[in-house]
């Protein structure tokens, strides 16, 4: 029986090793024992979520650089197929071209198309590496949150209970081996008399044989006591018989009426046996219930608690649900939206006023979408015409930079602001870069635009090109 219960504690423990080891190698660190599980779980789900996160934003923003790219190459296919049909004039500002002028501008068109596809193939493996870690962080995410820890509980309580068990058999078996070295002594003590035994067997068996006759007769003390008790009984008895004798001769006695009398004592017992039988089953069934009303009470509590611990998660859970409500677009954002619109309408109108446009004001609702209010009434973006469009776009974005930056905003930077304009759009954003951010008074102290449109060169005060070569940067004044 030991050994079974070894046998079945080292497998018990192995196969919590076993999931032990694997959710190691699942979290990427080591559990040493299955309380650190949860916790373990927990944080490895939410590292393993903040790096789906991280690398969610990293493809965004790749895919932009992708798009960027292939809008940059087709942009200079088509001015290269431009200026193949009319190579006497620049297909971007409509200048006439020298010979000279038109190859510089050709090789440049190409060069840079050539590094846009270089760029653009890169950004594609880069692209489709994120891709792949992304699909291989999911699926380690579900293998995660699959991770049993219910299971890894039960393997630990079964272990040690096991191992319990296992010791009380121990104790219970070294006690059991010390009692048979005892006896083992004892009967090597007896080796002795084994000879001695042998010597007196002979008498032995004939004081076997004359304790077996005398057994037939009671002992002497025990006949005298047995003769004195049955003349008290003799004696009793026969005082009974004439007491019995003169009450019969009072009661004028019958023998019909005594055997019915016996007859009916006869059924009594009978039926106070059956009694007797049944109060022993009822005592019995009643120890019975006892022992599961105990049982049923053991259970009623384990089950209270398990919904008091049902009850603490679904609060728990209700907690979370409105914390994430509450930071959802339509909690604290959408609060914190309302509060700041009208203050971004109000700078707005004044970049408005200082834009010379048309319209008295501008307003935004609740999904910040603006329109425009002016002689023709209110109208949506889509009404107005390209340029006042970008100017729109500018006049939001420096109030909402303000917003956040208050009266001390003096420096903006765009990033790319004509990724998405067509080629009519940028001209319209060059110009309202040329009115407002250049000639006095400015909209601002100082903006810094990044692009790679050498038509928005004609806005600027300073201009800095930033080229590639053997893996670093380069920055100068002087273009390439």
């Amino acid at each position: 029986e030991v050994e079974e219960l070894a046998r079945r504690l080292r497998t018990a423990e192995e196969r919590l090793a076993r999931r032990l080891d694997e959710a190691s190698k699942l979290l990427g660190v080591e559990v040493k024992a299955p309380v650190e599980l949860m916790p373990l779980k927990q944080d490895t789900i939410a590292r393993l979520e903040e790096a789906r996160r991280k690398l969610e934003e990293e493809r965004r923003r790749v895919r932009a650089q992708v798009e960027e790219a292939a809008g940059g190459v087709s942009e200079r296919e088509r001015l290269l197929q431009e200026l193949s049909l009319s190579p006497d004039r620049c297909p971007v500002c409509g200048r006439e071209l020298s010979e000279e002028h038109l190859i510089e501008v050709v090789e440049r068109l190409r060069r840079e198309s050539e590094e846009l596809r270089a760029r653009l193939g890169g950004l594609r493996r880069e692209e489709a590496r994120l891709e792949e870690d992304l699909g291989g962080l999911a699926r380690r995410l579900e293998a995660v949150a699959r991770l049993s820890v219910d299971e890894v509980d039960e393997l630990s309580r079964e272990a040690a209970e096991l191992s319990s068990v296992l010791e009380e058999a121990r104790a219970e078996l070294s006690a059991k081996l010390s009692e048979l070295d005892k006896a083992r002594r004892a009967l090597a003590s007896l080796a002795g008399l084994k000879r001695r035994v042998e010597e007196l067997e002979p008498l032995y068996r004939k004081y076997l044989e004359a304790q077996g006759a005398l057994k037939a007769y009671p002992p002497r003390d025990e006949l005298v006591h047995q003769l004195r008790s049955a003349k008290a009984a003799f004696e009793e008895l026969k005082a009974r018989a004439e007491k019995l004798r003169e009450d019969m001769a009072k009661l004028n006695y019958s023998p019909e009426a005594h055997t019915k009398l016996r007859r009916e004592a006869e059924e009594a017992e009978a039926s106070l046996r059956e009694l007797l039988v049944k109060e022993a089953e009822l005592k019995g069934r009643i120890d019975y219930l006892k022992a599961r009303e105990a049982e049923l009470r053991a259970k009623l509590a384990e089950l209270k608690q398990r919904e008091s611990e049902r009850e603490r998660r679904a609060r728990f859970v209700e907690l979370l649900e409105t914390i994430r409500w509450s930071y959802s677009k339509d909690g604290l954002q959408r609060t914190i939206r309302a509060r700041a619109r009208p203050l971004i309408e109000e700078l707005a109108r004044e970049y408005l006023e200082k834009f010379n446009l048309e319209y008295s004001d501008l307003k935004l609702d609740e999904d910040f979408n603006p329109s425009l209010v002016g002689p023709l009434g209110e109208q949506p973006v889509d009404a107005i015409s390209g340029g006042e469009r970008v100017a729109v776009a500018l006049a939001l974005r420096l109030a909402i930079a303000r917003a956040l930056a208050g009266e001390r905003l003096e420096l903006m930077i765009l990033d790319e602001p004509t990724t998405h304009l067509d080629e009519e759009r940028r001209r319209e954003l060059v110009e309202v870069l040329r009115r407002f951010f250049k000639e006095e008074p400015r909209v601002l102290p100082q903006l810094i635009l990044v692009t790679h449109e050498r038509e928005v060169e004609d806005a600027a005060d300073a201009v800095y090109y930033v080229t590639r070569e053997a893996g670093f940067s380069k920055v100068s004044m002087e273009p390439p």
